[in-house]
């Protein structure tokens, strides 16, 4: 009877301990993933972000630089939001080769505001009044500065013109989550100034 007794006994199962125990382990092993697989993913998404922000701002770079390589001037056309033209580019690029300036051949480089996400703005290129997205909703601010301030108009022969404007912009992540505010700047001669 006593080895029928003993029996019984090893057949009982867990105690309550045992029972705490193992799900005290289980709970630090399921922190403990969640934890690693929450850190994978914040890790990924800054990269992506950082990664598509910078293809986004080398897409625009090389398009603006492009442009002001091309441009016979720089002009301004004193709007009333920038009237010397610090936040928004227009570009003169004689495109028939006439030394005319007529409208179709004047280029704008704006932002334009992203109803969808504050505090960031599309970078629209315009030319002869139609408008196409160069980036989106990853720039934060953009400034012109000139060599020489740009006029209104075509200059005179012999009269001062501006033969280097140098942007600077500012931007990050596209999901506003991951990489902080970064700065790109160059600078970029105009080839065709008469």
């Amino acid at each position: 009877m006593l080895k029928r007794l003993q029996t019984m006994r090893d057949d009982a199962g867990m105690s309550l301990v045992e029972t705490l125990v193992a799900i005290v382990l289980i709970g630090i092993v399921g922190a403990v993933t969640l934890s690693a697989t929450l850190i994978t993913h914040q890790n990924i998404r800054t990269t992506d972000d950082e990664a598509r922000g910078q293809e986004d701002v080398a897409v625009v770079a090389d398009r603006l630089s492009r442009d002001l390589r091309d441009a016979r001037g720089v002009v301004c056309d004193g709007a009333a939001s920038d009237p010397t033209c610090k936040v928004h580019l227009q570009l003169w690029i004689d495109t028939n080769s006439d030394y005319r300036q007529e409208p179709d051949e004047v280029v704008t480089w704006q932002l334009q505001v992203n109803p969808g996400d504050p505090g960031h703005y599309n970078m629209i290129r315009t030319v002869n009044g139609v408008s196409a997205t160069e980036a989106r909703t990853i720039v934060r601010n953009v400034a012109f500065t000139y060599d020489y301030p740009p006029g209104a108009t075509q200059p005179m022969p012999g009269q001062l013109t501006t033969r280097q404007v140098a942007v600077s912009m500012f931007y990050d992540a596209v999901n506003g989550s991951g990489s902080s505010v970064r700065q790109v700047t160059w600078s970029t001669l105009l080839r065709n100034v008469a």
